[in-house]
């Protein structure tokens, strides 16, 4: 596979981006014209000062299931970590799903994430009779 990383500073409109996302660190993975790996990153300047430190939040990870394995998510993410470093944020940070089948909380806890919290997530299914 050719190792090419290229940044990707688009601007998009969505609750996850927005004024939040941060073109600069964050990135995608090419083989030749195709897509097979990406990062990305945002940050919430609001939340500094209620959470006591300044940090980036990786927004994204997705590598194609065909790529998986090869080191390309842990590429992106530390350069994307060094980014964080360099613009003088104090923390990284994500939110996974604990019970993720993909062995991405491996890859986080190897990348020196560790977890801070869980979280628990409510459903009702909706009734078309109420």
């Amino acid at each position: 596979m050719k190792k090419a990383f290229r940044q990707r500073a688009r601007r998009r409109s969505s609750t996850k981006t927005g004024a939040f996302f941060e073109p600069a660190t964050s990135w995608v993975a090419y083989d030749g014209p195709v897509a097979v790996a990406y990062v990305k990153s945002g940050e919430y300047p609001y939340d500094f000062e209620d959470r006591g430190r300044t940090e980036s939040w990786i927004e994204g990870v997705g590598t194609l299931p065909s790529r998986r394995g090869r080191g390309i998510a842990s590429a992106l993410i530390t350069i994307a970590m060094v980014g964080y470093r360099d613009d003088g944020m104090e923390s990284d940070c994500l939110e996974v799903d604990s019970e993720n089948s993909t062995g991405a909380n491996r890859l986080y806890e190897r990348l020196g994430l560790a977890p801070e919290k869980r979280s628990v997530a409510f459903r009702k299914v909706v009734d078309p009779s109420d």
